[in-house]
């Protein structure tokens, strides 16, 4: 079959107007129950557990919907309240695989201290032949929330004869422990299932067509804010509201500043080369010695404040972007002194963790102290892996990974690919990740998927289950919801070049005009609501992507650089011998190095270039009064005979 180099462009809905996006968008369905029985409380059977009530009504404000009152009276152990409907002849539901509804509650009593779950459940002959599933606390979204889906396979299924649907239930459950009566209201309209392989799929990929002008000024304001965002030690604010530093935004961010440090004829360029040379040098020197880094410090100061998953395991789908941040520093800057970081990261990730038929593992701590090897199975981390891998030139490693999960993830019928292995949730960054790497990458879309046809109906099954208009503006895509808009999720799927992208980006750049920092999320929901951490913070991570998809440009496409390779380092047997500390520091700085009874020369320097401080020593341990100089990060370079090496410190 001849393959597509070239896809036709396809723009597929616009604004209306009333600002909104059109229908193209999200999923409709068909109803589970006739809408005149749906909202007709006497259809509907109330039940609760022992010691407590409820009852069903109608929505005055909203005829099309029915509600659940429901109180749960002080006591202990599984509680319910549920409304239940029994067709009159038996209906099949075969051939669905997806089921969804519009949900709002409203908890009267309560301050995020009990789980208040959403159940949805159907029985077949009997009542131990059914299938459920339960959305987490969703009974305390207190507006409407639009297309709450699960798909067939994500249900508990308990011997259901799919052929022979008898009741519906919808309930309120809770295992919390409950001292004082609690009570609430939650309603539910547009009931529906559909068959998702009907689902028309887009045949090519969207693009932006915003005159280069605005798009240039868009993303001359994201590097500004991206810029704006760093701390002395050189780290960047993934959040200023509570001063932290994520390592997946740095080495995404890290890439933003290399691609627009060098090579360009934008007058700030000398800003983003200084921003990304002391990020670098943070990175570089912040590394633990067997290869990772942390997942979290605090911005101003460096001090770690995340170093694992709450498992104890390295999670590799943060852990690869910062080889990818640094790989692209390198490949611009040319500046060796990364080379040591980048070498010993490479060798974490390919030594052990890489099997030859493409599985991938990470390393879990246990509480013995020791590492031990745990499979990985996040498509989101194989992506950010093989990422990593292709911008090291690691080929073959790279095609090995994407051939192994996508066979192990890839769902053939509905044509998306599963959040991870054993897990079938549809999620965005599975879908918008793999979707760019395949794009981008020929070796990649040559092993799985040539025509790039799985890519573009990935990106439109994502599109139609993950839609939102959250609170009302803007619309886009949540993660795993939709519950609220992820700005940053929703930029990815734009660089992915998803259907009605440029819809999704002027509704988008609407909401964040005129300064383009990027909210997390359009809302704040303050209990743990499907999973999603919604906060209306500015976010990094979220603006470098804006930065992508300004650009009509995509973290997921290699960059290439003529004559530049990644030699294969000596491992540095001495270097847990190389110490500074204290880092940060305030007044005096104290170096260790492995060199005994011969001349060592220490210099520091700003990251500008400039020699600060330097000192001839014939010990292996030297001291530095650094209290005159400014807060900031500085480099200490160590030469002693044909020997060098490159140290961070941190001026508080």
């Amino acid at each position: 079959m001849k393959k597509l180099i070239f896809l036709p462009l396809l723009i597929l809905c616009s604004l209306n107007s009333a600002g909104q996006i059109s229908d193209s968008l999200g999923w409709k369905g068909t109803p589970v129950i006739q809408l005149n029985s749906f909202t007709d409380p006497g259809s509907w059977h109330p039940n609760s557990s022992a010691g407590d009530n409820c009852y069903v009504s109608t929505d005055l404000s909203d005829t099309t919907s029915i509600c659940l009152h429901w109180k749960f009276n002080p006591g202990s152990g599984h509680r319910y309240a549920q409304m239940y409907f029994i067709f009159d002849v038996p209906v099949s539901m075969y051939g669905d695989d997806i089921f969804g509804f519009d949900i709002k509650g409203r908890n009267l009593n309560d301050n995020c201290t009990h789980n208040l779950d959403i159940q949805l459940k159907l029985e077949s002959l009997t009542s131990s032949a059914n299938a459920s599933f339960s959305w987490h606390n969703l009974a305390r979204i207190e507006r409407w929330c639009n297309s709450i889906s699960a798909l067939k396979k994500q249900f508990r299924q308990n011997s259901i004869d799919w052929n022979n649907i008898r009741v519906v239930s919808l309930e309120i459950d809770s295992d919390s422990d409950f001292s004082s009566a609690d009570s609430g209201i939650v309603c539910f309209r547009g009931l529906k299932c559909d068959n998702t392989t009907g689902w028309e799929r887009q045949s090519g990929f969207s693009a932006l067509n915003n005159s280069s002008s605005d798009l240039t000024k868009i993303k001359k304001a994201a590097l500004d804010s991206i810029t704006g965002r760093q701390s002395a030690s050189g780290l960047l604010y993934t959040w200023r509201e509570d001063g932290s530093s994520w390592l997946y935004g740095q080495g995404l961010a890290l890439k933003v500043l290399s691609l627009e440090g060098w090579g360009t004829s934008d007058p700030d360029s000398a800003v983003y080369q200084n921003a990304a040379r002391k990020l670098a040098a943070f990175l570089a020197c912040n590394q633990n010695n067997m290869g990772f880094w942390p997942r979290a410090w605090r911005s101003a100061t460096g001090q770690i404040i995340v170093n694992l998953e709450g498992d104890g395991s390295v999670w590799l789908g943060d852990f690869p972007w910062a080889i990818t941040g640094l790989a692209n520093y390198y490949k611009k800057s040319r500046d060796t002194s990364v080379l040591a970081s980048i070498n010993k990261a490479r060798r974490f990730l390919t030594d052990s963790l890489i099997t030859q038929n493409g599985r991938l593992f990470t390393l879990q701590k246990t509480v013995q102290n020791t590492y031990i090897k745990k499979e990985v199975t996040s498509v989101e981390a194989y992506n950010a892996v093989i990422l990593g891998l292709l911008e090291l030139n690691d080929t073959a490693r790279a095609v090995s990974l994407a051939k192994y999960i996508d066979s192990a993830t890839w769902d053939s019928s509905m044509k998306y690919w599963n959040e991870s292995i054993g897990n079938p949730r549809a999620v965005l960054f599975a879908n918008t990740w793999f979707s760019q790497l395949i794009r981008n990458n020929k070796c990649i879309s040559d092993a799985i998927d040539p025509e790039l046809t799985k890519s573009a109906a990935a990106l439109t099954f994502a599109g139609r289950v993950l839609y939102t208009e959250g609170p009302g503006q803007p619309a886009g895509f949540d993660g795993i919801g939709p519950v609220a808009t992820w700005l940053e999720g929703t930029f990815s799927y734009i660089s992915a070049g998803g259907q009605a992208s440029q819809s999704v980006f002027n509704s988008l750049i609407d909401y964040i005009s005129p300064g383009y920092a990027v909210p997390h999320y359009n809302d704040v929901i303050s209990c743990d609501i499907g999973g999603i951490w919604a906060v209306k913070w500015i976010s990094l991570d979220g603006t470098s992507w804006l930065w992508y998809a300004a650009s009509k440009n995509s973290p997921f496409h290699v960059t290439n650089e003529p004559n530049v390779k990644f030699p294969v380092l000596v491992p540095e047997t001495d270097e847990s011998r190389y110490l500074i500390y204290p880092n940060p520091s305030s007044s005096k700085l104290i170096i260790e190095t492995p060199f005994d009874s011969q001349e060592i020369n220490f210099t520091l320097f700003d990251f500008m270039g400039n020699r600060m401080l330097t000192k001839m020593s014939s010990s292996s341990k030297t001291e530095f009064d650094v209290s005159g100089l400014k807060p900031g990060t500085y480099i200490v370079r160590i030469v002693s005979g044909n020997k060098t090496k490159i140290l961070t410190v941190i001026r508080n």
